[in-house]
């Protein structure tokens, strides 16, 4: 049964369904012709009458039916297709004239066969099927008018019956197959229209993300058509020129840019179409704003599969990297004024000893001609008088640190430089180059050398002076003890007592006082400011008694200051000169206010009030009022400022109230 549907199925043509369709739609024909001429046979053989000649032509037309079927199983189908309109249209043909009449149901067979002609060859295959037909039919009438054609018997009953059994059939076949044909179209359309649709989401999606990652560059992005008109434009473009992305496209810009920036540009779009050749141009451009934009254009010519070409452009601005460039250029030109011009000498030298860079400075510091005869200079053996000198120097231990040391000029003679050098390190943290400032301090080496000295010199004439003082100072005062033991009343004696004591305290102090002169430190220690004034006070309580003058001390008892006992040389002074210039105000007041983290100590006179110019001056070593009553050699307040700054401290004078002078000092506590 299986290989029965076997041989009724029609054959299958893998990849050709338009193939595929024909010869089934053939096959069925072919069925439907060699079924129809075995009924036909079998209807002769059930009348009453047999006809040899139609059994002839019955079994010759199944048999040409079978070789066409071969033919179209074998896929040709064109050739078995037009073979079978001919056999038919002939087979029909000569049908109705051995049936005697063309008045039967065979007769409305032809247009079947004009049917399955234009199912198999379109427009051509109904054309001339119904031409061959139409002259068929023709001459079939005209042989039946002449009496041409046998009379209708029995059989022509059958066969109008088996005639119209297979014409329902074949016109049944025929509908189910453009039936099926229009359904597979229709669902072909279908399934094309769905893959269109698909193909345009797909478009539509990737014009998206085209149009996504063509703004998201950061650069100007655009394209032009053949009348360099905008097409496309990227955010970037539309953020830089601060236009609108609807007022660009299809415009060129020459409305909105100036004219000689507009002639610039299309001059190039249009060398860039013509040449094909891609342009790179730095230039200038007018953006948002009004604000005048450097920027690096480049444009591509490109040319779709129509033959329209477009320019193709990308835009960076380096407007910021031009300034930076200036910037950089002008920098580069100050430093190179400033290395020309530097009064000290400025290096770059390897860790090998040869100089890479000297500054006019430096190759005029050590004698040389050039800065050329400079860089050919062994460092080491020619810059140093002992070439180990070299890696002695702090720089070599990695710090950088100023650093004084001497060397030698191209004549041999020896300069000492103040070095103020680092290391250059390269990528991989080795050593590259040894740069820095040298400062030529040859004339203050001198100048230390013959203060140190002046220093020596100084301390030897304090130790003679101290000496030769001691020896009468010393007599003076073991000799008015001794008077005073003999007349304990005898004022004169006791202030000589004291006096002669004062003098040797100052001989004691004399190596402090020099170091305080000269602002060196000084030792500290805590001391009572109380007793320290009372014992003062008391010392010259025979001068201002004599001069019918009155003091008053106003100190707290607890007060306690960190200094050195030299300090009481401010207070003897600020006292002595208070007797002595303002004796006519009778009053002296030595008062003390407590400050944050000092002591202000005031002695406080009613004398004639100095002037303001003064104030400061009085200070000063040598320094004279000009109507001073009595005159001194003007250093007394000059040694109390020294004092004062060795204390970290602070020596001043201030108008009184209602008149008179409150010299003053402030002492840290």
């Amino acid at each position: 049964m299986g290989q029965l549907i076997r041989w009724f199925a029609p054959p299958v043509f893998e990849g050709e369904k338009e193939k595929t369709w024909h010869a089934a739609l053939l096959n069925s024909a072919q069925l439907v012709i060699i079924t129809m001429f075995l009924m036909i046979i079998i209807g002769h053989l059930v009348g009453d009458k047999l006809n040899t000649i139609v059994l002839a032509i019955d079994g010759i037309t199944i048999g040409i039916m079978l070789l066409l079927r071969l033919l179209l199983f074998r896929g040709k189908v064109y050739l078995s297709g037009i073979l079978s309109i001919i056999v038919g249209i002939t087979l029909l043909t000569v049908g109705q004239a051995l049936l005697g009449t063309i008045r039967t149901p065979t007769t409305a067979m032809f247009m079947l066969v004009i049917i399955v002609a234009g199912q198999l060859f379109d427009r051509k295959g109904f054309i001339l099927s119904t031409v061959v037909s139409s002259i068929a039919i023709l001459g079939l009438i005209l042989a039946e008018n002449a009496s041409l054609l046998p009379e209708p018997d029995f059989a022509v009953n059958i066969t109008q019956w088996i005639s119209y059994t297979f014409m329902f059939g074949l016109t049944a076949q025929l509908t189910h197959y453009s039936f099926h044909k229009t359904a597979n179209t229709l669902k072909a359309t279908i399934a094309q229209s769905e893959e269109l649709e698909k193909a345009h989401s797909q478009l539509k999606a990737s014009k998206k993300y085209l149009n996504n990652i063509i703004n998201a560059i950061g650069d100007p992005v655009f394209v032009k058509d053949d009348e360099y008109r905008f097409i496309l434009a990227n955010d970037s473009l539309c953020e830089i020129l601060g236009i609108e992305r609807e007022n660009i496209i299809g415009k060129t810009l020459g409305e909105s840019l100036p004219d000689n920036q507009m002639k610039h540009f299309l001059k190039i779009d249009k060398m860039v179409l013509e040449s094909g050749l891609d342009n790179l141009t730095e230039e200038l451009l007018t953006g948002r704003g009004g604000n005048i934009l450097t920027i690096v254009t480049k444009k591509t010519r490109y040319v779709d599969e129509q033959g329209n070409k477009f320019i193709v452009g990308t835009i960076r601005d380096i407007t910021e990297r031009k300034l930076a460039e200036e910037v950089l250029l002008d920098s580069r030109e100050r430093y190179l004024s400033l290395f020309d011009n530097m009064l000290d000498g400025i290096y770059r030298s390897t860790p090998e000893g040869k100089f890479v860079d000297v500054n006019p400075a430096m190759v005029n510091m050590f004698g040389y001609s050039s800065s050329e005869e400079m860089l050919q200079v062994d460092i080491r053996k020619e810059l140093y008088f002992a070439p180990e000198e070299r890696g002695s120097h702090v720089l070599d231990t990695g710090h950088e640190e100023i650093e004084v040391y001497r060397m030698r000029r191209k004549d041999g003679s020896e300069i000492w430089v103040e070095d103020h050098g680092h290391y250059v390190h390269d990528e991989q943290g080795r050593i590259a180059y040894h740069e820095g400032l040298l400062r030529d301090i040859t004339d203050r080496k001198q100048a230390e050398g013959v203060l140190a000295e002046s220093n020596s010199l100084r301390e030897l004439l304090l130790d003679i002076i101290t000496h030769d003082l001691r020896n009468p100072a010393g007599v003076i005062y073991a000799l008015s003890e001794g008077a005073r033991k003999g007349e304990p009343e005898n004022r004169i004696l006791d202030s000589i007592f004291t006096t002669s004591g004062r003098l040797l305290n100052v001989l004691d102090n004399t190596t402090t006082l020099a170091q305080a002169t000269f602002g060196e430190d000084i030792p500290m220690e805590e001391l009572s400011l109380n007793d320290m004034l009372t014992t003062i006070v008391d010392e010259f309580s025979i001068h201002w008694t004599e001069n019918d003058m009155d003091l008053k001390m106003e100190i707290p008892l607890d007060t306690m200051i960190s200094a050195n006992p030299l300090i009481a040389e401010v207070f003897k002074n600020y006292i002595s000169n208070a007797i002595k210039y303002a004796r006519d105000g009778k009053r002296i007041v030595v008062e003390t206010v407590i400050e944050d983290q000092a002591v202000v100590v005031c002695v406080k006179d009613f004398g004639k009030t100095i002037a303001k110019a003064d104030r400061e001056r009085i200070f000063e070593r040598r320094a004279q009022l000009e109507d001073g009553k009595e005159k001194g050699r003007g250093l007394g307040l000059a040694i109390v400022k020294r004092i004062a700054l060795a204390h970290d401290g602070k020596a001043w004078v201030e108008p009184n109230t209602p008149q008179g002078n409150s010299f003053c000092v402030r002492i840290p506590v």
